[in-house]
């Protein structure tokens, strides 16, 4: 019998098998790697949009609760100043009817 029709000896075939699949999950690795990297640099460039508006955002609130602060403030002064205003309108009220009850006591006899 000659030796081109017998199969190929069982050691190469092993190592030609365990070389492909050395390769393939190889190439396989490869390109998620390259999948990761670039699912990262779209997180990136999410997470830096998301940053952007929410600065933007809180830039807005932010405005607008100083405003919302300093009515707030004002509102707080009026009404001390009403508040003081009130009891000095007591205290002269109080004062003219002391002057009143003088004055009827006085006009009496």
């Amino acid at each position: 019998m000659s030796t081109i029709d017998e199969d190929p000896p069982q050691e190469h075939v092993i190592i030609h098998a365990e070389r492909s699949w050395i390769v393939g999950v190889s190439i396989g690795l490869f390109i998620q790697f390259l999948g990761g990297i670039y699912w990262a640099g779209t997180l990136s460039a999410a997470l830096a949009s998301l940053e952007t508006r929410v600065a933007h955002v809180e830039g807005d609130i932010n405005g607008s609760n100083k405003n919302e602060i300093v009515k707030a403030e004002k509102v707080a002064r009026i009404d001390e100043r009403t508040t003081d205003i009130l009891s000095s309108i007591g205290d002269i009220k109080a004062h003219i009817a002391a002057i009143e009850t003088s004055l009827k006591e006085k006009y009496r006899r």
